[in-house]
């Protein structure tokens, strides 16, 4: 979190409940709901604004609002996304059985009473304008610079046997739509030009399993290493340590790895179906090309042949996240679509770029 962060009054539920639900993800998506719309209703008397985040806070949120007559202001990262049923065997029944209905046509009723929403890319802003016919602010996203800069690689070079190889990195969530398959699927053409090269794959998740089988059917298990959950002071070593970051997401609406791994120095290759890439791109801080594993081997293979112009590309795109990505920056946009919501007269949407300005 942002230093910022530390400085909220956080409304949580009983310990002892909140332990319970951790243990049973049934529990939680069962109980989860009820116990978010208690701890909402209890503590939003005399507050100015309700601002939800992902589904349930959503419906919540309008619904406390609704009674409470406050204003509800979505920070959204785009719509729920509807996964079919062939995908359940790559998540969990209960998050396929939750998102299918934060997905449903009651969705739509619940967004229609908001009051504002802002997204942190013009990729989720189009999803929005798709799925609710709603204008959304864009407002790309904070990046706590003066932490993620401040990583050492001897820890985690020594650890994970980083010396002397082209080490690839990939951090999320192991969840079909991060899409880490691709990485695995682009090792072998990257071992045919670096027989060294190492993937780490940071984190965990409901894929893991069907990555592992991955990555057993490539007989590349010496080449790829599954670090689990890491703490974010290793991940910021992670990037430093590493030669490039991966980032093969699609239909992700924002995406914050590559913009910390470009703290660290890290050059990332980033999927065009993402919403950082529109950043990445547009201020030539990184490598944008289609998520296919050739596609990515081929970048690969670019930073193999000629790294100087990837740490040219990192090297500006950390002044440009140091600079214009800044978790003030973000807050005062932010509040400032508030206090239009407040202010009727003084209501705007405005453009990524002046948002950036």
């Amino acid at each position: 979190m942002p230093p910022q962060a530390y400085g909220v009054a956080y409304r949580l539920p009983p310990m002892g409940l909140a332990n319970a639900l951790a243990k049973s993800r049934v529990l939680f998506l069962l109980f989860g709901p009820w116990i978010l719309l208690w701890l909402v209703w209890r503590h939003s008397r005399g507050v100015d604004v309700l601002n939800p985040h992902e589904f349930p806070g959503t419906w919540i949120a309008v619904l406390v609002g609704a009674i409470r007559r406050i204003p509800v202001v979505w920070s959204s990262y785009g719509p729920t996304r509807r996964f079919s049923w062939r995908e359940v065997g790559n998540i969990r029944l209960a998050d396929w059985l939750g998102w299918r209905v934060a997905s449903s046509s009651i969705d739509r009723m619940f967004v229609r009473r908001l009051h504002a929403i802002h997204v942190p890319s013009i990729l989720s802003q189009d999803q929005i304008r798709e799925r609710y016919q709603r204008q959304a602010e864009v407002i790309p996203l904070g990046v706590d610079f003066k932490f993620y800069s401040a990583g050492s690689s001897a820890h985690v070079a020594q650890k994970y046997d980083l010396a002397d190889r082209l080490a690839l990195l990939c951090v999320g969530k192991l969840h079909p739509q991060e899409n880490h398959a691709l990485c695995l699927q682009a090792m072998p053409h990257v071992l045919a030009f670096s027989p060294e090269a190492l993937l780490l794959v940071a984190g965990d998740g409901p894929m893991l399993g069907r990555l592992k089988e991955i990555t057993h059917e490539l007989g590349i298990e010496e080449h790829v290493k599954f670090v689990g959950h890491v703490a974010s002071w290793e991940i910021r070593d992670l990037y430093r340590a590493c030669s490039l970051h991966l980032f093969p997401a699609v239909d992700e609406s924002w995406g914050m790895t590559p913009f910390e791994a470009l703290c660290a120095g890290c050059p990332s290759i980033v999927s065009r179906e993402t919403g950082a890439a529109e950043l990445m791109a547009e201020h030539s801080i990184g490598t944008v090309c289609a998520p296919t594993p050739l596609d990515f081997a081929n970048s690969i293979r670019d930073f193999f042949d000629a790294p100087q112009s990837f740490t040219d590309n990192a090297k500006r795109g950390s002044d440009y996240v140091a600079g214009r990505l800044t978790w003030d920056r973000y807050g005062s946009h932010v509040m400032e679509l508030m206090r239009a919501v407040l202010e009727p007269s003084t209501s705007r949407i405005g453009s990524v770029e002046e948002v950036l300005q």
